[in-house]
């Protein structure tokens, strides 16, 4: 674990929002939250006056015979709002929060402070990433040929997409399954319903041949579709891969990150964008659940459950923290696992309170073909990191420019960002009962360590997929929360 460094201090309020808030202040009070912050470190410098008007100190004073005791005094400015609602944030970490962007917002000599933060299970309780593979498979939403998909669905992987694939089976959880065998039942399946569904490669009013030689004008409609063998082997085996590949420790979310990506390919961006906000939608609507699709007993791997999370949440705190961020004077940015586009679409629409422009949104990048309608492809851009652990990283300093003051971060995709800046000054982990090495940053906390105090918690309800005010987390599916670990070495 690096030390902890100093960090430089800038003003406390910017004059411009200082002189933002007095003006919109018409007598009410600060923040009245059930924290109990009265805000006693936000008053207005040098405003020591509990007097009357200004200038009411003459002679005849404010005790006249009429006896009125200065009843039109006019209202006076109040000190700017700590502006961070209480919410369900746990009092300590919301306190820290505001405590340290009062006293590092604004600007300085290399201008605003930087401020990153991660999207999955962070921003949001969920990963659009996720939602959008299966809004594809389950709409099958591909412009990509059968020819082409070989290369989108691995026989073998390794430990991110550019090292060798050494790995050609799943763990026992997943029975030991080989990758290849799975490859091949999956591209057969795609084959088949590429010429059947119209949302693929079938076409009315032209002969589309293929392996069951689908005539002029015979698409199969997607309600039938869905009933057949191919459908329902395809989407279980795709999920149960991905699934499987992701839970492996030779290989993870690394690796499966920029698999699922690349499968947007030939789709304009636009068009990526509105398809990510039907998928976002569509998993805010859902229940948070774990979901098993058992496949059909054909082809060589035969029958295989896949099980997954689903449902998104929007974190009303996290929209909250978003906008306080940036009006206490911080260069706000989101580092995500997802590809680029995806976020962008999400995180700057006023369904999503979150307001971040798109290029602010740092994530998998994909090249774009040319054309007078540029689509993306299916190849990773060139020089651009895989956004997920030290690629986060890697992507923060070519991207940004500047190291972040303050991150906050969820998953082990986050552990590098949440770790490696020496200009970081406080760290945020929204704790979602993750093993190592990500729960070594809750020992920090939990026990009597030097670091303690740089790393705050914040706990989350994974049944509602929202915050709680604890630091302790309570898992999906269970009814208690997890008592946090003191351990801070991993195994």
């Amino acid at each position: 674990m690096r030390a902890m460094p100093t960090y430089s201090r800038y003003s406390r309020w910017p004059l411009f929002l200082l002189l933002a808030s007095m003006l919109a202040a018409t007598g009410a009070g600060c923040n009245g939250s059930s924290s109990g912050d009265d805000d006693a470190t936000s008053v207005v410098p040098g405003d020591d006056d509990t007097s009357a008007t200004p200038g009411d100190d003459d002679a005849t004073g404010d005790d006249d015979a009429t006896g009125d005791d200065d009843t039109t005094e006019p209202p006076q400015p109040t000190p700017p709002p700590n502006m961070l609602d209480a919410g369900n944030w746990y009092v300590p970490t919301r306190d820290r929060i505001v405590e340290f962007a009062e006293m590092n917002g604004g600007g300085g000599g290399d201008g605003l402070p930087v401020a990153v933060v991660a999207w999955e299970d962070t921003s949001i309780f969920g990963s659009i990433a996720e939602a959008m593979f299966r809004y594809q498979l389950f709409n099958l939403l591909f412009q990509i040929e059968p020819g082409l998909m070989e290369d989108l669905v691995p026989a073998s992987a390794g430990e991110d997409y550019d090292a060798p694939a050494t790995v050609t089976n799943l763990t026992e959880d997943y029975g030991s399954v080989a990758i290849a065998d799975l490859q091949s039942d999956i591209l057969l399946d795609y084959e088949v319903l590429y010429y059947q569904a119209e949302t693929l490669g079938c076409s009315s009013g032209e002969d589309q041949g293929g392996p069951r030689g689908r005539a002029e004008g015979d698409c199969i409609p997607m309600e039938q579709l869905v009933t057949t063998d191919s459908y329902k082997d395809f989407v279980a085996k795709f999920i149960y891969l991905y699934e499987g590949l992701k839970a492996h420790p030779d290989v993870g979310p690394d690796y499966t990150a920029p698999m699922i990506a690349r499968l947007l390919g030939g789709y304009a961006e636009g068009v990526v964008e509105t398809m990510a906000r039907a998928a976002f939608d569509e998993e805010q609507s859902m229940p948070l659940e774990t979901i098993t699709l058992t496949s059909p007993n054909v082809g060589v791997v035969g029958t295989v459950s896949a099980t997954y999370r689903r449902g998104i949440r929007t974190i009303p705190e996290m929209e909250d923290l978003f906008n306080y961020l940036r009006r206490a004077g911080f260069d706000l940015w989101v580092v995500t696992t997802a590809a680029q586009p995806l976020v962008a679409a999400v995180a700057n629409t006023l369904d999503a309170n979150y307001l971040v422009p798109s290029e602010r949104v740092i994530g998998i990048e994909l090249e774009v073909g040319r054309g007078a309608n540029p689509k993306l492809t299916t190849v990773l851009k060139v020089g651009e990191p895989i956004t997920y652990g030290p690629g986060k990283v890697d992507a923060i300093n070519q991207k940004i420019g500047r190291s972040p003051m303050f991150v906050v971060g969820a998953t082990a995709a986050d552990y590098e960002m949440l770790t490696t800046f020496a200009t970081q000054a406080l760290q945020v982990v929204v704790n979602h009962n993750q093993p190592c090495p990500i729960s070594q940053l809750y020992a920090l906390v939990a026990t009597d360590n030097p670091y303690r105090g740089e790393y705050i918690l914040q706990g989350v309800d994974e049944n509602t997929g929202l915050f709680r005010p604890a630091q302790e987390s309570i898992s999906l599916g269970e009814s208690s929360p997890t008592a946090l670990p003191t351990d801070t070495n991993c195994p």
